[in-house]
């Protein structure tokens, strides 16, 4: 039998050239020659229609993916050009095995940051396929000299780039494929000495998807859209000073006004019915938008709906069954010993010091100066006797000096006796009789003065109580004289050095020396038994004739101490150590007491110790069964899906939840067939107790910290709908409170595991079976003119007559809203901290005395309303064009001046700079709107949207 491969060895040249030829036909021709033919093929087959048209040009579907692959494929391999580290120095790396030297300069692809085996700090890097460890001092991190070209996130976004870069070749702008070079050289900072390789890192980083040739072309379109782009816009975003102050005023000029809103829907009756031609028009235009509230837009698509089941675990429910687990092991040893470390903090019981009442008494005894005077004369002098206690109140406040300043007490007896002899008040004469007996009673017990905290305090509270049942103020100046004489002996030193101190205070005595004469009377007689002390005294008379108005600055300062009650007498003023002795007593008052471990105590400490016990078990348990309950509905998922795939599998049995709940100590439920706007509703209203039971999991928010994106909140809303493609009955969690990944030691308040029940995808009606919803969206938006021209007149009438709404338009006074204060914008947290910002203010008021508030006032609302001043009257439309206003600006505030120099004096803050930017992002949409009208771009269909790239 022959041999099979003699033939082929026979022809091998032959069959070799024949094979390369076929070869290279298949992966050279066959794909142009396939691309060609499947064009034809769909253009033909009506497969590959027109999507988007302008003037002078149409993209279809299959040009559309190709400028989508091209674009993403190009953006993700400029992103890995930024990802790179630059070697500087020689590095020798392992590379399977191998030491190898990387090329000075050479760039590299980035993985990340790691240690080595010393715990020095290493780059990791991508070499040909292998990750491998570069010293850190051998790298540099690459910083682009070059604008980065940034990823469009939807279709329209794509146009629009291609759109520029048509308008850059006909206003001659031309990018060449040097420009690319220079571009990547630019963003890798590189030079002709260390260029890399671009062709290969792009076939590494596309996994050959893009040659370099494509990758050319679309930088070329990419590039000119960036230069136009720049060229078009390079006016309009200059920020001028006009625009700053705008916005600074938005977040701090606030006005207050009259509305009265004109509906829209009573002008819809005036509106004739559409043509058949009308009602196709505007479904047409509608039929590719969802509704929504807050827009004036129609809208016929209907919005996915789902029902939703779920578990919920509440964390207290779990923390009550453990403290009843604990609370019967905690032993009276603990109870106690959590009393005695935690009494001070926390069964401390507050108690007044019982030194509180007694500046009450010194208090009566100011009263009774006042009193005295009326009753020592009967009006011959009243204004000295006001003075003395309006003075003797402004004494006590003053610092330890002044009860220093009295030592001039003894010498002002004698200034004293010069004032009898003055026609000589009323008030003094009395004084005499009873002062002199007093003040000779008193010397003998005058010692007394060092023991004031405990002893005097009590003396000389019931003696002070008793002079002014009296009514004789006398008396108290007696006992404060009768004081002095056991200060003498240490006052007398300090005496002429008190002098000095009391020359600054003359402007208390000025205005007290009126109350002097009802103390000298009591000096009358000191100076009788003092009359060596106040020989040297006299000194202090020329300057201390103020001390005797000063005497009662010394009974004075006792009203606020029961001590200084006593020391008000000017023998605490000769003596500076008797002030201090005084102010130490205050703290030595206090007392400090506890609540009694009693056994309603005990069972308070008894819970507190089994929460503290119980918080972490109760987590531990709830975060167990929520995941048993997960992986109980996750493999019913798995079977499901498997039955469905599988023709000879049969489907699981149903699932019994509420057995399952009660295995777990959860709770079951399911939700109605619900949208995002259903919820939406559902989160806004305020909590009734009448609640279906899945509103509490419809309003369940859960947070995260994070450091660059900060606080981050999110609801149902966001977590269940933000993908389609999820089967039914694959269980997600959310969690009610703070997640506990982010570090946080709060457990989360309740935990939901839910799952897709049943779904209801979104749909477009047929034009018949909402054509009365499209007919009466035709006409609110035909009644919207009618209801302006209403408002306008409205509002002509009221600036006209000059006076309030409620004045002129009387009919409807009691539907006209008075708005509390209102900025254009509110301030909020800026990005970067919580990822909130500045955001349009709510507008509230009052309208026949009932709270109400204006809903949907939008950027068009404000921009109305701001651009009125004070006095002025405009019209208004909410955002979703339901609603007419009136408005009449009554107030604004601050006024224009004080708004003007706080600006000048802040600056730009960052909330006015973003605002900036916000205004500066709007003029480019504004510029973006215009160039497609140039253009007239069209599409035939919705452009896709939030793209996702593998």
């Amino acid at each position: 039998m022959a041999n099979p491969l003699r033939v082929f060895r026979k022809y091998q040249y032959a069959l070799l050239v024949g094979f390369g030829i076929m070869l290279m036909f298949a992966f050279v021709v066959a794909p142009p020659l396939n691309d060609y033919l499947q064009t034809r093929a769909g253009t033909v087959g009506g497969q590959n229609p027109v999507v988007v048209t302008w003037k002078g040009g149409q993209l279809r579907e299959m040009d559309i993916a190709r400028l989508r692959t091209w674009h993403l494929l190009t953006t993700r391999f400029l992103q890995r050009l930024l990802q790179r580290v630059e070697a500087v120095e020689a590095a020798t790396v392992n590379w399977k095995g191998e030491q190898v030297a990387l090329i000075k300069g050479m760039s590299y692809p980035y993985v990340g940051r790691s240690v080595d085996a010393d715990n020095s700090p290493v780059y990791q890097i991508l070499l040909q396929g292998e990750v491998v460890d570069v010293p850190q001092t051998a790298v540099r991190s690459i910083s682009p000299k070059v604008e980065p070209i940034a990823q469009a996130s939807s279709e329209e976004e794509l146009v629009q780039r291609f759109m520029l870069a048509e308008k850059a070749k006909i206003m001659g702008v031309v990018i060449s494929e040097a420009a690319v070079q220079d571009y990547l050289d630019n963003l890798c900072d590189v030079t002709d000495a260390n260029r890399p390789n671009y062709a290969e890192l792009l076939r590494e980083a596309t996994s050959g998807r893009l040659d370099f040739k494509q990758f050319t072309a679309q930088m070329l379109i990419e590039l000119a859209a960036q230069r136009m782009l720049i060229m078009s816009q390079g006016g309009l975003l200059a920020a001028t000073p006009e625009l700053i102050y705008e916005c600074y005023n938005r977040l701090n000029r606030r006005v207050s006004a009259e509305l009265l809103a004109v509906d829209v829907a009573d002008f819809v009756a005036e509106v004739p019915e559409p043509s058949d031609a009308e009602v196709t028009a505007l479904y047409e235009e509608g039929k590719d938008r969802f509704p929504s509230p807050m827009s004036p837009e129609p809208g016929f698509k209907r919005r996915e709906r789902v029902a939703f089941g779920y578990f919920q675990g509440v964390f207290d429910e779990f923390l009550q069954r453990e403290m009843d687990a604990i609370r019967p092991n905690i032993t009276n040893e603990q109870i106690e010993r959590y009393y005695e470390e935690n009494k001070a903090t926390e069964f401390k019981m507050p108690e007044l010091p019982p030194d509180e009442p007694a500046p009450s008494t010194p208090a009566d005894t100011q009263d009774a100066p006042e009193a005295t005077p009326p009753a020592a004369t009967p009006g011959a002098t009243p204004e000295p006797a006001p003075e003395s206690p309006a003075d003797t109140p402004q004494t006590p406040p003053a610092d330890d000096t002044p009860v220093q300043e009295p030592t001039a007490e003894p010498p002002a007896a004698e200034p004293a006796a010069a004032e009898p002899a003055d026609p000589g008040s009323p008030a003094a004469a009395p004084a005499d009789a009873p002062g002199s007996d007093a003040a000779d009673a008193d010397p003998a017990a005058g010692d007394p003065q060092d023991s004031q905290p405990a002893g005097q305090d009590s003396d000389s509270t019931s003696r002070l109580q008793e002079a002014p049942s009296r009514i004789d103020d006398v008396m108290l100046a007696s006992f404060v004289g009768a004081q002095d004489p056991p200060s003498d002996p240490e006052p007398q030193e300090p005496a002429p050095q008190e002098p000095a101190p009391q020359e600054p205070a003359p402007e208390e005595p000025a205005p007290q020396e009126e109350p002097a004469p009802q103390e000298p009377a009591p000096q009358e007689p000191a100076p009788q038994e003092e009359p060596a002390p106040q020989e040297p005294a006299p000194q202090e008379e020329p300057a201390p004739q103020e001390p005797a108005p000063q005497e009662e600055p010394a009974q004075q300062e006792p009203d606020p101490q029961e001590p200084a009650a006593q020391e008000p007498a000017p023998e605490p003023a000769p003596q500076e150590p008797a002030p201090q002795e005084s102010a130490p007593p205050e703290p030595t008052v206090e007392t400090v007491s506890y609540k009694p471990l009693d056994d309603a105590l005990r069972e308070e400490i008894r819970t507190t110790l089994a929460r503290r016990d119980a918080r972490q078990p109760a987590q531990e348990k709830l975060e167990k069964a929520v995941e048993q309950a997960r992986g109980v509905v996750e493999r019913y998922a798995q079977q499901l899906s498997r039955a469905q795939v599988l023709q000879d599998a049969a489907p699981p049995t149903p699932l019994d939840y509420e057995a399952i709940a009660r295995q777990y100590n959860l709770s079951h439920n399911k939700t109605p067939l619900l949208d995002i706007l259903d919820i939406a509703q559902i989160q806004q209203a305020d909590p009734a107790d009448d609640d279906p039971p899945h509103y509490e999991f419809a309003r369940a928010t859960e947070t995260l910290f994070g450091q660059q994106s900060g606080m981050m909140r999110r609801t149902l809303i966001d977590v269940a709908f933000d993908d389609q493609n999820i089967g039914l009955f694959m269980p997600r969690r959310l969690v009610d409170g703070i997640l506990p990944q982010a570090g946080f030691p709060i457990p989360p308040e309740k935990l939901f595991i839910y799952w897709r029940e049943e779904v209801q995808p979104e749909e477009l009606p047929p034009l018949d079976g909402i054509r009365d919803e499209v007919v009466a969206a035709w006409k609110m938006r035909q009644a919207l003119p009618l209801a302006r021209t209403k408002a306008e007149q409205l509002a002509k009438q009221v600036a006209d007559a000059g006076k309030p709404l409620s004045e002129v338009l009387v009919d409807n006074a009691a539907n006209i809203i008075r708005s509390n204060p209102f900025s254009w914008m509110t301030r909020g947290a800026l990005p970067g901290s919580t990822g909130a910002q500045p955001m349009l203010s709510s507008v509230t008021g009052t309208a026949n005395g009932q709270p109400v508030s204006i809903a949907g006032a939008g950027q068009d609302f404000m921009q109305a309303v701001f651009d009125l001043n004070v006095g002025q009257v405009g019209v208004a439309v909410n955002q979703p064009q339901r609603f007419v206003y009136i408005v009449r600006v009554e107030s604004e505030e601050p006024p224009e001046e004080q708004r003007r120099d706080a600006f000048f004096a802040a600056g730009i803050t960052p909330e006015v700079d973003y605002l900036v930017r916000m205004e500066q992002s709007d003029i480019v949409r504004d510029w973006y709107t215009g160039l497609e009208k140039d253009f007239q771009i069209t599409w035939q269909r919705t452009p896709e949207r939030n793209w996702r790239f593998d």
